[in-house]
């Protein structure tokens, strides 16, 4: 649950849909490879604690990242397709395999199961771009089915041992004219007899080259660690606009609010940026972000610029 409402405060830049490459299909199956990479200049990376504690003002610095997926589609019979996809990536000096999953889809919809994702998305996605891989270590079934307008899902995420209770989440989205309504519940189990849990709700409009997006969230966690109980509940709000100027240029504006009830362990995100796509495949983009905790009175800053290609 402190992953879910950590993630919940992600608000990231827009990124385009990675191409596909067709490496080969026929009648019954298919396989395709996508892939990025992605050269940051960090311009300001500042850390300020009110007793020290991991304070850093780092000198301007290059980093790098890429992917590349895989995904496989084979005709099972003629109502049920089979599919199973996974990515290879490298940040700093490792490469991993993630996003691991296989399933199948057809008239009564779509069954996953692996790094499946949560269903909390459909709330999320209302502020954030990047739900998907931030959550994408969420191992577990889920099941999704569209009926027109209207969406759902309902995922079990796992884990291997007892001191994590498993998750389930449900979420739920509906679409019509320029406007996206959407909520999602979490339930993680109880913790010290208090049940760790979430409902959220939002909304995204479009109008003409403007897109604004809103969600709310309560929530009440216990997390268990060392022996020791951390309880927390309180809301989360989020707000985000996105100016489309142009084909190629956009520029967004976003913040994130999380109030705890009773304690002075708030926090805040505020994030502008803008992108310029010279095609599907070649953007840049800069981004400015101002983090603080008043737990600790932490404030974080950074600030960067980057290139992307996807293939």
């Amino acid at each position: 649950m402190k992953k879910t409402l950590l993630a919940l405060t992600v608000a990231a830049v827009a990124t385009s849909a990675q191409a596909k490459i067709e490496l080969y299909k026929d009648d019954v199956k298919s396989v395709n490879l996508s892939g990025e990479a992605k050269v940051t200049l960090t311009l300001i990376d500042d850390v300020d604690t009110k007793d020290g504690t991991g304070e850093h003002d780092k000198e301007y610095h290059f980093d790098t990242s890429g992917s590349i997926s895989f995904e496989g589609t084979r005709v099972v019979t003629e109502d049920i397709t089979a599919f199973a996809s996974f990515g290879i990536e490298r940040t700093d000096t490792h490469a991993d395999f993630n996003a691991i999953k296989v399933g199948v889809e057809g008239d009564f919809g779509k069954i996953t199961g692996g790094d499946t994702g949560n269903s909390l998305g459909e709330v999320a996605d209302m502020t954030s771009d990047n739900w998907d891989s931030v959550n994408e270590l969420d191992r577990g079934i889920r099941y999704e089915k569209s009926f027109d307008a209207l969406y759902l899902s309902a995922d079990l995420q796992t884990h291997p041992d007892d001191v994590k209770e498993d998750v389930w989440n449900l979420g739920a989205s509906y679409s019509f004219d320029h406007v996206k309504l959407a909520a999602a519940y979490s339930n993680a189990g109880k913790t010290n007899g208090v049940t760790s849990e979430l409902i959220g709700v939002g909304a995204q409009v479009e109008i003409s080259d403007l897109t604004l997006g809103a969600i709310y969230a309560e929530y009440e966690a216990a997390v268990t660690a060392d022996n020791f109980t951390n309880y927390a509940k309180g809301d989360l709000y989020s707000l985000k606009a996105n100016y489309q100027f142009t084909d190629e240029f956009n520029a967004y504006a976003s913040g994130t609010f999380n109030s705890e009830d009773g304690s002075d362990n708030n926090s805040e995100i505020r994030i502008v940026g803008a992108k310029y796509a010279f095609n599907s495949e070649f953007s840049v983009a800069a981004e400015y972000v101002e983090k603080s905790f008043d737990f600790n009175e932490k404030e974080v800053v950074t600030a960067e610029v980057s290139a992307t290609y996807t293939f």
